[in-house]
């Protein structure tokens, strides 16, 4: 597959995560049950959501240490496991994977070729953005992730 590779230049956006180191394997696990949690504890933090669901990589070894959430429209207090925080602003490659999302490594790798062509130093804490909902979509191939990778 070919990947479209843009730069763009990100605002810094608020969110709530949860933070934990999880197998690769594990990741989807993580997910339907971290995402979901977040979510509930929007409304109760009183924060607005603002966009769809994503996942941050902060460190990827054995386990992945990764951060899973939501937007939201402005910082607010978080609560037990609930963290708040914000994805980074700046410069930033970007690509839409379209597919499963454990499949998702390939459009990565490719933003990595792409960086490496330009002479691009290696920057870390890339994220996932779930653009489209996994339980309105029939169709695997149909499931929209925009990736964003740190160029600063």
């Amino acid at each position: 597959m070919t990947y479209q590779i843009e730069v763009v230049t990100l605002k810094p956006q608020p969110v709530l995560v949860i933070e934990e180191a999880v197998a690769p394997d594990a990741i989807a696990e993580a997910l339907a049950r971290i995402l979901p949690t977040v979510h509930g504890a929007a409304s109760q933090l009183g924060a607005e959501i603002t966009g769809m669901p994503f996942m941050r990589y902060l460190e990827m070894g054995e386990k992945f240490r990764i951060q899973a959430g939501v937007p939201v429209a402005e910082r607010v207090q978080g609560a037990d496991e609930i963290t708040a925080t914000e994805l980074p602003g700046g410069k930033a490659a970007t690509t839409v994977f379209h597919g499963p999302y454990h499949e998702v490594g390939a459009a990565w790798d490719a933003i990595d070729a792409w960086r490496k062509e330009r002479g691009i130093a290696p920057a870390f804490g890339g994220w996932d953005i779930y653009e489209n909902d996994p339980t309105e979509v029939s169709d695997p191939g149909e499931l929209r992730t925009r990736l964003y990778q740190p160029l600063d």
